[in-house]
């Protein structure tokens, strides 16, 4: 079907040539048209189509509005751009032109894609965002996850790693409502789908659906908010090729400084002497030392262990060839891209190779056809034990340890090396290729009743290696560490995943006088199918030849496993409008899902919302040159969460053996109870909102909802008589209120114009419900407090005195001044688990950026601040505590506790003492922050250097990414960190240069 596509369209180019070629040998000659393009407030417009009539010849305008076209004296040329109305302009002789494009109707009244369909902005009753793919295009990431971060209120993005191939962020829309899978509901054109599979370049816009008037005709996925991603499409007319580029290099956004090897003997001695023990260096040998490391700096070292291991540049790469044209008959879109990103450690990297074809075939009048196709293949690689594992070696180590000799790696007091695990320790390599076609039309029985289908397979698989190989470590003398404790040993695993998704729409819009109607009906089908299997085999004769039939037979395994669930559903929607004045719409989606039981299979999910134009109005009228545009609406309605596991209503048996008469026996066991009366995780939500626009300038979009999510599956306490797990039950209930606001505004002045933009959202989170079931942790769900709260003891300062210590509540282990103080809750002189509290939060309680762009004449210049306010970060054992488990200090550690320093910054140096180590609001840390985001200068070249060529217009710029952060974290640590030990691969910032061609 591509291919005759393709074959018919070049037969209409060929046709249409040699027509040309035979008007054009009786002509007159041509004369060149000069001139610019601006909208009616004067600023330029780029990217304009310019074509002669009833020909492909043709030209468009560059940034500066201006273009250069060669035509025949009695021409006639056609104006027309996305937005604006077709202009047709008679030359007559005229040697320059200068044109006033009007905005249409669609331009006025955006239109803006929600579920199944398309609707005018000013006609939206829901709370609706939308994103567009030039702003996007502007943030060079790896994963267009990130690209959406700060771009609208209420939506929070939150990225803990910078790892190539897993530095996507994650996703919370209005907050965190299920203790389960929070992830929004991503749809690419239509198909379920993930985010970070579509190369930002070939975006045309995206719709963030937030409230359940909007969200609910998704139903029993919606709960946790919809992302709906619209690719670029072929468009009738010329055909051109874009080119696009960018390198660059990155380098980590923080970084923890350790303190030096005298500085390390020093302090370590320091903590054991403080609490009554035997210093373990020598003073003589520490004050010597820096000349025996001179001397000998390898017997003596002075390790910077960061710098050994952070040794690459992290060179990224970019390029994508888009291709877009069409006759009125036949168009295409194409795009091929690839982009490759090495880590900035060695043996780290991430590559991904893309194709998508999306074709749109007109039959006749009545039938239209869409045929597309988008294939990918990305291979992520990290060291065989692990990115985490690297690290979490890294982090022990002091600057006295050496890293290698002559004859190999140096075996370390904590008896691996991360150096020798990173670069001769094997790999694991994921390979991960997928192919999703869809095949669509839409036939129109009549004018104003249409049929609308769609059939997408999506097939993908995970294929996994992991060659774990013997790193070899010596000790001083050449003797190799613990010979024989290491083993080759080779996993691999295949996964692969097959999801169908079909619908159907029927469509029917109607007008009477004043009053406006659209109707649509639907279904939909669902399925996914996940299969895997994995071998592996150790004991490798050849170390290096990673082939499993290589490894010894004596310890192979082999395992594999399955799920498949499907989803069925009917779905609707019901617009009307009087006037443009007075809208209202309202919305149901009945699912069925094989995730719950007979009985409690279906759900419905209905909302209604409505809104009043008031600018609309008469009485508006006085008032309309200041307030162009105000629009009030409200909305309610009920979500549905049905990704809480394949099928939790179920128990499930173990494998195990029996010994019968004496004989083993395999048999099954249950292992946890069944409750066939599970059902949706529900979410209702109500929302007020504003629209408004001042002066055809300044616009606001203000929000104001709340959300409630009950029957949360959750595990209630059972009697452990009972000696199987708990079942699950729809027993929680969580709430999150809040408010949105945007706000935008665009201006000129003389040749300068620009766009400024500012978002601010808001969000409180509580659990209401949890049936008392409060499982202790450091991080915890407690009923009256928001979602993964912090919990521990109260720190209250230090203890400044012996006679201090003495006289306060016991504490923990062998407590000295300078010791972390902790309040004594209830009052029984005795610090222990009864003294626990929420100490704080880290679901962001405030998100917000700003950000702009300004042209000025070839120049351009976009930036985007982003932050996030009172929120919480905390950090433990080797992360932040000096020399816990066995691990060194840093720098900011030098600002301990003595008697002369009394406010120092951390307590008195203390080695392998418990009392510090507690989780407490000691290590709480404020984890608000501002930063800048993005920043992009480009220049394009002026179409006077281009005149000569067949290029249209090229465009060089600068870019960089995360380039400074503002916060009151711990030094030397991201403040997006995940809560933990610090064994995560630094976010980093990056620095690039680009090129865009247009042929």
């Amino acid at each position: 079907m591509l291919m005759s596509c393709i074959n018919k369209m070049k037969k209409v180019w060929l046709a249409t040539l040699l027509t040309l070629g035979v008007l054009l040998s009786f002509s007159q000659d041509k004369i060149q048209i000069k001139g610019t393009v601006r909208s009616i407030t004067g600023d330029p417009l780029e990217g304009v189509s310019i074509v002669l009539q009833q020909t492909n010849t043709g030209t468009t305008t560059n940034a500066q509005g201006q273009f250069t076209i060669d035509v025949y004296p009695n021409s006639i040329i056609v104006f027309s751009a996305t937005g604006y109305e077709t202009q047709t302009v008679s030359i007559s002789g005229q040697t320059e032109l200068n044109v006033v494009m009007v905005q249409s109707a669609d331009e006025l009244e955006q239109v803006v894609v929600v579920g199944y369909s398309t609707q005018k902005k000013t006609s939206l009753t829901g709370s609706v965002a939308v994103i567009s793919g030039k702003d996007l295009s502007e943030r060079q990431v790896g994963q267009t996850s990130m690209a959406l971060q700060g771009m609208t209120p209420g939506l929070t993005v939150t990225q803990r790693s910078g790892q190539p191939g897993k530095d996507g962020g994650t996703i919370r829309l209005r907050g965190i409502g299920t203790l389960g899978d929070a992830n929004p509901l991503i749809l690419i054109d239509g198909v379920p789908g993930d985010i970070d599979n579509v190369d930002p370049g070939i975006i045309e816009n995206i719709t963030v659906l937030k409230d359940a008037a909007s969200a609910s005709i998704y139903g029993a996925r919606a709960a946790n908010g919809v992302i709906l991603i619209t690719t670029k499409r072929g468009r009738s007319g010329r055909f051109f090729v874009n080119y696009s580029n960018y390198f660059g290099v990155q380098s980590p956004t923080n970084l923890k400084q350790r303190v030096n090897a005298v500085d390390h003997m020093s302090m370590i001695n320091l903590a054991n002497t403080n609490l009554g023990r035997s210093p373990i260096f020598d003073e003589d040998f520490i004050k010597n030392y820096p000349s025996m490391h001179a001397s000998d700096p390898v017997l003596y070292p002075d390790t910077d262990w960061f710098s050994e291991i952070y040794t690459r540049n992290g060179f990224t790469q970019n390029h994508s060839v888009d291709f877009n044209g069409g006759t009125d008959k036949v168009s295409i879109m194409g795009s091929l891209g690839y982009y490759d990103q090495e880590g900035i450690f060695n043996n780290t990297g991430f590559k991904r190779y893309s194709l998508r074809l999306n074709s749109d075939i007109k039959i006749s009048e009545r039938l239209k056809v869409k045929a597309d196709f988008f294939m990918r293949f990305m291979d992520t690689r990290e060291p065989g034990a692990g990115v985490q594992q690297v690290l979490f070696y890294t982090n022990h180590l002091a600057s006295i340890e050496p890293t290698r000799y002559s004859f190999g790696y140096a075996a370390p007091s904590t008896g691996s090396n991360p150096l020798a695990v990173l670069n001769d320790g094997g790999y694991n390599r994921v390979s991960t290729p997928s192919i999703m076609p869809t095949l669509g039309f839409t036939y129109h029985f009549l004018k104003d009743l249409f049929f609308d289908f769609n059939f997408t397979p999506r097939l993908w698989e995970d294929d996994r290696k992991n060659f774990k190989t013997i790193a070899n470590a010596y000790y001083p003398n050449g003797d190799l560490f613990a010979p024989g404790s290491q083993i080759t040993s080779l996993l691999q695993r295949n996964d692969k995943y097959l999801q169908n998704n079909t619908w159907g729409t029927l469509n029917y819009r109607k007008s009477f006088k004043e009053h406006n109607f659209k109707v649509l009906l639907g279904a939909s089908q669902e399925s996914y199918r996940h299969r895997w299997y994995s071998a592996f085999r150790d004991n490798f004769a050849l170390p290096r030849y990673d082939v499993l039939d290589a490894g010894g037979s004596g310890n192979q395994q082999s395992a594999g496993s399955g799920s498949d669930w499907a989803l069925r559903s009917l779905f609707g929607r019901v617009n009307y409008d009087l006037a443009g004045k007075y809208l209202v719409e309202a919305n149901f989606r009945y699912d069925g899902s094989s995730r719950f039981a007979q009985g409690n299979k279906f759900g419905f999910f209905p909302s209604f919302s409505a809104g009043w134009r008031i600018s609309q109005e008469d009485f508006w009228t006085p008032l309309s040159n200041v307030v162009n545009e105000l629009k009030f609406r409200g909305s309610w309605g009920t979500l549905g969460n049905q990704n809480i596991g394949t099928y939790p209503y179920d128990a499930f048996l173990a494998p195990t053996l029996y010994a019968m008469n004496g004989h083993n026996i395999n048999g099954l066991t249950p292992t946890e109870m069944a409750n066939s009366k599970i059902s949706w995780e529900s979410t209702k939500m109500l929302n007020v909102g504003i629209d408004a626009e001042f002066w055809n300038r300044l616009s606001l979009s203000f929000d104001y909802y709340r959300k409630r999510t009950d029957g949360i599956l959750l595990r209630l306490d059972v009697p452990s008589i009972v000696g199987l797990t708990a079942p699950y039950q729809n027993a929680g209930v969580v709430d999150n209120n809040g408010w949105d606001l945007n706000i935008g505004y665009s201006g000129k002045v003389n040749s300068l114009s620009y766009r400024l933009f500012g978002t601010l959202s808001d969000v409180k989170n509580k659990i209401v419900d949890l049936r008392g079931v409060n499982i202790e942790g450091l991080v915890v769900n407690f009923e009256g407090y928001p979602m993964s709260s912090f919990y521990g003891y109260e720190a209250i300062g230090y203890f400044q005195s012996a006679d201090d210590v003495t006289s306060s509540p016991r504490q923990f282990g062998n407590v000295i001044p300078g010791g972390i103080k902790y309040r004594d809750i209830n009052g029984d002189n005795v610090i222990d688990g009864n003294d626990r509290k929420i100490i704080g939060n880290q679901i962001p309680r405030y998100t917000f950026s700003l950000g702009g762009n300004f042209n000025w004449r070839n120049i351009d210049l976009s930036f985007l601040f982003q932050g996030v306010g009172k929120a919480d970060g905390y950090l433990y054992g080797t992360a932040i505590m000096p020399f816990n488990n066995g691990s060194t200090a840093l720098e900011m550690h030098k600002n301990y506790w003595t008697p002369e320093n009394p406010n120092a910054l951390f307590p008195s140096l203390a080695f392998n003492e418990s009392n510090n180590i507690q989780n407490s609001s000691f290590w709480v840390k404020d984890a608000s922050y501002l930063r800048m985001k993005n920043l992009q200068v480009g220049y394009t070249l002026d179409e006077s250097i281009l005149k000569f060529t067949r290029l249209k217009k090229i465009r060089i710029y600068a870019s960089g990414q995360n380039l400074f952060t503002l916060d009151k974290f711990w030094d030397g640590f991201d403040v997006e960190a995940p809560v933990g030990i610090g064994d995560y691969y630094p976010q980093v910032k990056t620095y690039s240069v680009g090129i865009n061609v247009n042929f």
